[in-house]
Parts: C-alpha cells; sequence; structure tokens
C-alpha cells in the first residue's frame, strides 16, 4: 500500500498528530502515515523526502495547516502529490479539533473519476460519484484500523467486497456519534465469520 498523507488542522490536535504520526504499520513495520507541515513541496518523484514520517519526540511543531478543511487537505494532497512515488494522494487523515477531545480520526477518499466506480445490483455505482470526497471518522487505534481501512480502499485493496461497505452501507457501521465501526465493517469485507456469511449484507455482495 502507498503511503496516506496525514494533515493536522487545529492547535490543540498536534498532540494527537504526534501519535498518529508514531503509528506503525501491523508487525511493526513502517509508520503508517507522511505527515504534512508545508503547503510548499517540489513535484517530484521522490518528494517523500520533503515530508515527515514519524515523529521522534513530543516537541511542538509548525504547521500550515491549521484551520484548513478536509476538503482543502485533499485538494492539496490530489494538486501536489499524485505524481510522487507511494503516497496515497487520494487518501487522506486529518486530526482536527474533535481529535484532540475524543481520539477520533477524520478520513478522506476521493473518486479520481468514473473509471474508479463499480456497479453493484443493490446499491448502483460505488463510489456513487464522481470527482466526490467520501468522509468517515473512526478510531484508529483499535486492531489497527486506520491502516486496514486505508489498505481496504487503496488502490491495492479488494473493491468487490470494500465498495458494498464502506460506500453502500456506511450508515449501517456509523453511530450516533458519527463513528464509524472499522472493526465490525472489515468483518463484512473479509467474510470470516459464520453470522456475517448469513447476513443481509453477505447476500448484498454476492448479488
Amino acid at each position: 500500500m502507498a503511503f496516506p498523507l496525514l494533515f493536522c488542522v487545529a492547535e490543540e490536535a498536534k498532540a494527537f498528530a504526534h501519535k498518529m504520526a508514531k503509528m506503525e504499520m501491523p508487525g511493526g513495520g513502517p509508520k503508517v502515515f507522511y505527515l504534512v507541515k508545508s503547503r510548499h513541496l517540489e513535484k517530484t518523484a521522490d518528494c517523500r523526502a520533503q515530508l515527515e514520517q514519524g515523529i521522534d519526540s513530543d516537541a511542538d511543531f509548525h504547521t500550515n495547516f491549521i484551520g484548513a478543511s478536509i476538503k482543502d487537505c485533499q485538494d492539496w494532497a490530489l494538486q501536489n502529490t499524485q505524481d510522487c512515488n507511494n503516497i496515497e494522494s487520494s487518501v487522506v487523515a486529518v486530526a482536527d479539533t474533535r481529535s484532540a477531545k475524543d481520539g477520533t480520526l477524520l478520513l478522506s477518499k476521493y473518486n479520481v473519476s468514473s473509471g474508479g466506480q463499480l456497479f453493484f445490483c443493490r446499491f448502483g455505482p460505488l463510489p456513487p460519484e464522481d470527482e466526490t470526497c467520501y468522509e468517515w471518522r473512526i478510531k484508529p487505534d483499535i486492531n489497527d484500523n486506520a491502516y486496514l481501512m486505508m489498505s481496504d480502499l487503496s488502490d491495492c485493496g479488494e473493491p468487490d467486497s470494500a465498495y458494498p461497505v464502506y460506500y453502500g452501507s456506511q450508515n449501517k457501521f456509523t453511530d450516533t456519534d458519527g463513528v464509524f465501526d472499522v472493526t465490525e465493517a472489515r468483518r463484512f469485507v473479509t467474510s470470516e465469520d459464520a453470522d456475517v456469511l448469513q447476513s443481509d449484507i453477505r447476500r448484498w455482495l454476492e448479488d
């Protein structure tokens, strides 16, 4: 999987952004995110060298994205990193004011064009709209949720099983606080449990 970008858009979320920047892939692999601090990035194939992967200390840091919206962050990623090797420019993670309060992370996936859509009998085309950002708020530090969900949504994922869950059934897995339950959603993506195989959602995936 290519590496997604992490943005911090609130001063009070910097400690949380530190925590996310230190998050490793399962099994003690590389850090999950590249932290973006500056809006200036030379557009080269090796632009990752200008980004920061992991933060060794908890020191304060400066970022040009304080006050930015998730759309600002997604637009910046698409405009500046599409040609950057091993950067997932269509997926971004945002540490915002709410992140500082409840430890949730906002994820955005941009559906670049109709070429990225698949058709499902019960849902129609998924993702539903072209040139559109889709958002989920998740608890990132439960069962490697952030990494696993972004893997599902990346170009290396399995859209036949992931799209009906993340795009077609998002409300089913979102609680009253607006937090998407990645652990439960991934049960339906991987379809490993007997109750999942017998569920309505599983039958939807097989239509």
